[in-house]
């Protein structure tokens, strides 16, 4: 639809995590300091997501001028075939979009038990599993030596809710939006890169974790300043 309200505190969570305003001494500090967010009602309220919701909305957001699309959905059900893997390349290769996706919450290895859009092969697709505050993997957190590509924060993250509170929430869902913004800060700064050199990057600069050698590509968690050092 065309509201993009919030009516359970997912979407509003997601956004603070990416970009609540920096050092201004209130609730949270988002990861990029520079970032503009676009809400789009992709899922329903009550219900999941259809495939044409999904293709619409990436379609929409790269033609308005989104650079980065985060995903904090998921579903078994893949109904439309390769309309959603297609509609990625298509924003990757047109406009330069480089999307984001959870994992998923099911402790399970999405190379065998496939999810979507996570188990989609793209190029301009990165997937994101969940660590703990120490570090590790969180128990509830996706994996896939294929599927998966790096891991970030996602247990116990505090951000903005609706009526201006804050909370905690754990899920893939809040490692993708700190992965997104992490992805936002180095385009801020060097907008030049297309979406596979942005994805590229932010892989070849993760801090490696030997215990997720056999969980994702990258074999660790993303780091901000470690990428923009080896810029």
């Amino acid at each position: 639809t065309g509201d993009p309200m919030d009516k359970h505190s997912h979407g509003t969570h997601v956004s603070g995590s990416i970009g609540a305003k920096q050092n201004n001494g209130i609730g949270v500090a988002g990861v990029a300091s520079n970032v503009a967010i676009m809400a789009i009602r992709t899922v329903p309220n009550n219900g999941d997501e259809t495939d044409v919701d999904v293709a619409e909305s990436f379609l929409y957001a790269a033609k308005h001028g989104a650079r980065i699309i985060n995903c904090s959905f998921g579903k078994s059900n893949n109904e439309g075939g390769d309309l959603v893997k297609d509609t990625i390349n298509h924003i990757g290769a047109e406009y330069g979009v480089l999307v984001i996706a959870a994992a998923g919450n099911s402790s399970q290895d999405i190379d065998r038990r496939l999810t979507y859009p996570a188990s989609f092969d793209s190029e301009t697709l990165m997937v994101i599993a969940a660590t703990t505050s120490s570090g590790g993997m969180a128990s509830f957190s996706n994996y896939g030596l294929v599927g998966v590509d790096l891991a970030a924060p996602g247990s116990g993250i505090y951000s903005t809710t609706p009526g201006n509170r804050y909370g905690n929430m754990s899920g893939t869902s809040m490692a993708s939006p700190n992965s997104v913004g992490v992805a936002a800060e180095v385009l801020s700064r060097h907008p030049e890169l297309s979406p596979i050199q942005l994805k590229q990057v932010l892989m070849d600069n993760v801090t490696k974790v030997s215990r997720y050698e056999t969980r994702m590509v990258s074999g660790g968690r993303i780091n901000l300043l470690k990428t923009l050092q080896g810029l």
